[in-house]
């Protein structure tokens, strides 16, 4: 079978290079991690502090299809961008989240380098959030506090045989 084009590896190195280049943005990640201890995983990479805006981008696994054309195959890779936010003794905490949140769905949203030519696929970028979250935190039972704001979007990718 023929690679798709582009590959996984590219949308989601065009995805963190267009996040990424969004100034005091933050963090931003090209893999989640794989500790049972969502806090613990913060602390030993050095992401938890006060003032926090970590970005962890990754794949959620999707079907590949067929198009009309003999040979003709498609993958749709389905991203999605989970964003924590901290901020310690900051009644504008939500507000900056979001706005930060938003400048990410603007960066991407229609941009060629991200979704190249989509026929079947929309060039638009979902969100959900910014909402208030406990994460994983085995040492402490009330767990750490974040704003979690998820994104999401489809880049098309083209297989001919």
């Amino acid at each position: 079978m023929v690679a798709a084009v582009p590959s996984l590896e590219t949308a989601i190195d065009a995805v963190h290079g267009v996040v990424s280049a969004i100034g005091s943005i933050g963090t931003v990640l090209k893999r989640d991690h794989t500790l049972e201890d969502d806090v613990e995983w913060l602390k030993v990479n050095n992401y938890l502090a006060a003032s926090m805006d970590l970005w962890v981008i990754f794949n959620v696994p999707t079907a590949p299809f067929e198009g009309k054309g003999v040979g003709e195959g498609y993958d749709v890779y389905q991203i999605a961008i989970r964003y924590w936010s901290i901020r310690t003794n900051n009644a504008d905490w939500q507000k900056e989240a979001r706005i930060k949140a938003r400048a990410v769905v603007d960066a991407l949203a229609d941009n060629p380098a991200v979704f190249g030519v989509s026929l079947f696929t929309p060039t638009s970028v979902s969100m959900e959030g910014p909402y208030p979250r406990q994460i994983r935190d085995r040492a402490r039972t009330a767990g750490q506090m974040v704003y979690e704001a998820v994104l999401g979007l489809s880049i098309e990718a083209r297989r001919y045989a």
